[in-house]
């Protein structure tokens, strides 16, 4: 047991690693929540009060989640948060057979997003989204070749509870976002993020042999 005193700026965040023998255990992130650096959370917080709709949304917290379009607003609201532009073409009937959601950073890549609340072949959510992957990169390869276009499907379900699909989604480079996933970008809104580093830092986790720099 020790203690021991830190300077930090007004606005600054600490991020805390617990760690044995050099290994990480366990890891925070401590911000006084009245001066976080991430502008974007503070403006939501303003309309929902400690996150309690959010969280709803996310981690169905407060009562079972009616339908997966609560989930979906969730997750965009997340990726705003986190520095992405968001668009929620599947939102509308008229557009419903568009993806749920496309994000795009700040260098103007793109993220291509389905949402579910259960598995990822559900509805044929999985294979409808690889299919539209590869037609918006078709639709972009005059003018726009240089952006990175990834599809991602985003599951309120566990790691473990969807291991069984994980391979099929990683063959044709589908990004896997889970329940863990979510509680740690969750976290990681209380900082002001780089949409691009964040993209890559995925990338580079699913897919640790592909270069982010080469794009599509």
């Amino acid at each position: 047991i020790g203690t021991g005193n830190l300077e930090i700026p007004h606005g600054a965040m600490l991020h805390c690693v617990a760690s044995y023998k050099n290994d990480a255990q366990h890891q925070y992130w401590l911000a006084d929540l009245r001066n976080l650096p991430n502008a974007r959370r503070v403006l939501l917080e303003e309309s929902d009060k400690e996150f309690k709709v959010l969280r709803d949304y996310l981690f169905n917290e407060v009562k079972p989640r009616k339908t997966a379009r609560d989930f979906e607003f969730g997750v965009g609201l997340l990726l705003w948060m986190l520095g992405f532009s968001i668009a929620q073409p599947g939102a509308t009937q008229r557009t419903t057979d568009s993806v749920d959601l496309i994000a795009t950073s700040t260098k103007g890549n793109i993220l291509l997003v389905e949402c579910t609340v259960g598995l990822l072949k559900s509805d044929s959510k999985l294979s409808t989204l690889i299919a539209r992957a590869e037609s918006t990169k078709r639709r972009m390869q005059n003018g726009h070749r240089h952006l990175i276009i990834q599809p991602m499907i985003v599951t309120a379900m566990s790691r473990e509870d969807i291991k069984a699909e994980l391979k099929d989604a990683i063959e044709h480079r589908v990004l896997v976002l889970t329940k863990e996933n979510l509680d740690q970008m969750f976290l990681q809104t209380l900082a002001a993020i780089d949409p691009d580093q964040f993209l890559e830092q995925l990338i580079n986790a699913q897919f640790p042999t592909e270069n982010f720099n080469h794009g599509n």
